[in-house]
């Protein structure tokens, strides 16, 4: 947004909007082709609903997943539980190699690597932080409201929908809240699903286009970033 005058600087003075029309069409993706059938172009406003269904619905399911589990194994006393705390455990400090390929290849296999649904099946897992999250915040729970709805005829399900679930709604939000941010900065899965060459290739120009206009910009904002860094570290010497 800026201000264009006429006869010099001062007013009268005009609003202008073409900037953000201009933007939007640079973001414009054209001649694309996708299943072997050539699309012609995709809209700034079609790819912002895109994002938006690909970081909801993923961060909706990678929330669900954990706390599912982790209210089973909280409340259900079983010896198999430590086994899956195990688990986690050993998947979040071992570096598993190769696991998103082979995920890919299973979801290339059932037709549904470059759907919503198949995006979304592969975020629904509980190998990670947050399991363990939800676990100590289930178990911080106390059991006399689970008792109480089973008193009054309530059923495991009703148990977990309405008592369980609405005591831990706002830890629920929080990692929604993160997750949301992660998917929405994600910007490697892209790549990762486009498998035709022709794709790829468009995408690799796109990218360095991209990265061209970024250089310009870089400069002043990492003088910036020096400038801010400086700052934050005289101020925590104070």
């Amino acid at each position: 947004l800026y201000y264009k005058g006429q006869g010099g600087i001062l007013p009268p003075w005009q609003w202008e909007f073409e900037n953000f029309a201009n933007v939007a069409q640079f973001f414009d993706l054209k001649d694309l082709v996708r299943n072997g059938r050539r699309i012609r172009s995709i809209p700034f406003s079609t790819q912002v609903i895109y994002t938006l269904l690909y970081s909801l619905g993923c961060s909706f399911f990678a929330t669900l997943c954990p706390c599912i589990v982790a209210y089973a194994t909280s409340k259900f006393k079983y010896g198999f539980n430590k086994v899956i705390d195990i688990i986690v455990i050993i998947c979040m400090t071992v570096p598993i190699i190769g696991s998103q390929a082979s995920m890919l290849s299973l979801m290339h296999g059932l037709g549904i690597y470059d759907t919503f649904p198949g995006l979304y099946m592969q975020k629904f897992h509980f190998g990670n932080m947050y399991y363990l999250m939800f676990s100590a915040i289930f178990k911080g729970v106390s059991k006399e409201y689970y008792e109480a709805g089973y008193i009054d005829g309530a059923t495991e399900w009703q148990v977990m929908l309405k008592i369980a679930v609405p005591l831990i709604l706002t830890s629920f939000g929080l990692v929604f809240l993160l997750n949301f941010i992660t998917y929405w900065n994600d910007y490697q899965t892209q790549i990762a699903l486009v498998l035709q060459l022709g794709n790829v290739l468009q995408c690799r120009a796109w990218i360095r286009k991209w990265q061209k206009r970024r250089d310009v910009r870089s400069r002043g904002s990492a003088g910036c970033g020096g400038w801010a860094g400086w700052l934050l570290e005289s101020f925590l010497c104070w």
